[in-house]
């Protein structure tokens, strides 16, 4: 992975050459020797890693001074094979090329992929909860369980005489319902006569409503959990999920100030809560001194 083939070829210039190299993102860095001397009419083939672009500089053996050619700022493809070739066209101009002799493979393939699924997973859920939601969707559901009670109740099949083996109408006495209408008012007397601290408590706990959060703060804090495994678990090999060498910005490098974002964006959160119960701004402040202290502990074990 993050590799690919060149042929480094002196076609007919008479002094052995030397190729360096230096990576792009290493910058104000001496130039190295990649793979050995190449003399004339002869090559070498060597891998050389995709992540970065290169700079490239060709000198003679015998006189290490002197700049033949270079080509600046190339990117090679992952899987690919290149030929670095060295040709000598008159006997003051030398040529450099880097030509391609294989098709590298689709890099973004698997990570397209993983993305396409992912949105479709989620374009999926977000349309079941939009059909669930919705008014017509609801009046059905009320309908199909207002069918399933009259059916219930159609459904009571009348009890056969022994005598005349004949079906014998259902017949609802007063008494029953009179009976039930003193059990239900029993039932609120007795309701009503329970003592104030029962009362007092389910008013309470009716008062209890979960405090509300922050959804676009609890996806993104998902979200920089998520590129924080890739990142510690390689990330499939690609390059972005890996910190920068020198300079430049990576995916990888964003994730710790994302997190301190996050936190201080928190913070002011919770002071706002706090500071709505009424509580004093020094006990506010010994909690958020406690919690920094245990974290830092955590962290440094």
């Amino acid at each position: 992975m993050d590799e690919a083939y060149l042929t480094i070829s002196n076609e007919n210039y008479s002094d052995p050459i030397l190729f360096m190299y230096n990576m792009v993102v290493c910058e104000h860095c001496d130039f190295d020797q990649l793979g050995d001397v190449v003399s004339m009419n002869s090559s070498q083939t060597l891998t050389i890693d995709t992540r970065y672009p290169y700079d490239f500089q060709l000198r003679p053996e015998t006189k290490n001074t002197t700049l033949l050619c270079q080509i600046e700022s190339y990117r090679f493809s992952e899987h690919g094979s290149y030929l670095f070739e060295v040709i000598q066209t008159n006997k003051n101009n030398i040529s450099c090329t880097i030509t391609q002799t294989k098709k590298s493979s689709y890099y973004w393939l698997p990570i397209i992929i993983a993305v396409i699924i992912l949105s479709i997973i989620v374009f999926f859920i977000q349309l079941f909860h939009l059909i669930y939601n919705s008014r017509y969707i609801g009046r059905i559901l009320t309908n199909i369980g207002h069918r399933r009670l009259i059916n219930d109740e159609t459904d009571i099949t009348p009890r056969i005489s022994p005598i005349t083996n004949r079906r014998v109408p259902l017949i609802i006495h007063n008494e029953t319902r009179n009976d039930d209408v003193l059990d239900t008012e029993n039932i609120t007397g007795q309701l009503s006569t329970i003592g104030t601290t029962q009362t007092s408590t389910y008013s309470n706990n009716a008062k209890k409503v979960p405090p509300k959060r922050l959804q676009s703060l609890d996806t993104f804090r998902g979200f920089s959990l998520m590129v924080m495994i890739f990142v510690n678990y390689g990330g499939g090999g690609y390059w972005f999920f890996n910190h920068s060498v020198w300079n430049g910005l990576t995916v990888a490098d964003l994730v710790f100030p994302w997190f301190v974002w996050m936190m201080g964006v928190s913070i002011v959160l919770s002071q706002r809560s706090l500071l709505k119960k009424k509580i004093r701004k020094r006990s506010i402040l010994v909690k958020i001194c406690r919690r920094t202290v245990i974290l830092f502990l955590l962290g440094t074990e």
